[in-house]
């Protein structure tokens, strides 16, 4: 895989994740979440701490993705101050564990009666952990690559250290 079609297949991937997590905390904070005469109301459970959890998961997954999508993809631009592959690698693995508790969480407090609203945000959550390994793996494709590039220098294990 070229670096080209590797900064387009990042680039699709942030753009579905960004989205996909912008969904998860709008779907639950609009239709699954309301307050009723003063009392909160979640429609995953009776405890309201579920859609909470979920609001929180999702607005702190899409600030990691609109931080790490800006650093990333404008370094993959301009060729320079971007974010590191390992960085990113390791950025992505915490998203997809994050978004894998969160759609664990969920799937766990299904409710027996289950609207459309429900099902988006259970499915959003399990297809964000799987676009955020991809997103790693590609991270970890791109690291790869980079270490066997002859113009980096030695890596960092062969530089006069004997062990």
């Amino acid at each position: 895989m070229s670096s080209g079609s590797l900064l387009v297949a990042k680039a699709v991937l942030y753009f579905f994740e960004w989205i996909w997590s912008l969904c998860v905390f709008a779907v639950t904070a609009s239709d699954l979440f309301a307050s009723n005469n003063g009392v909160k109301v979640c429609l995953f459970s009776e405890k309201p701490s579920v859609c909470e959890y979920a609001i929180a998961a999702g607005v702190i997954g899409w600030i990691f993705l609109t931080i790490l999508a800006i650093g990333v993809l404008a370094g993959g631009i301009t060729g320079k101050f971007g974010i590191p592959p390992r960085i990113e690698f390791f950025t992505q693995a915490f998203l997809a564990v994050w978004f894998f508790i969160l759609a664990i969480v969920l799937s766990a407090e299904l409710p027996e009666v289950r609207f459309n609203a429900i099902n988006a945000v259970v499915a959003f959550s399990w297809m964000l952990t799987i676009m955020c390994l991809g997103s790693a793996a590609i991270a970890f494709l791109e690291r790869n690559k980079m270490d066997d590039d002859p113009t980096m220098g030695p890596p960092p294990s062969s530089m006069g250290v004997d062990i």
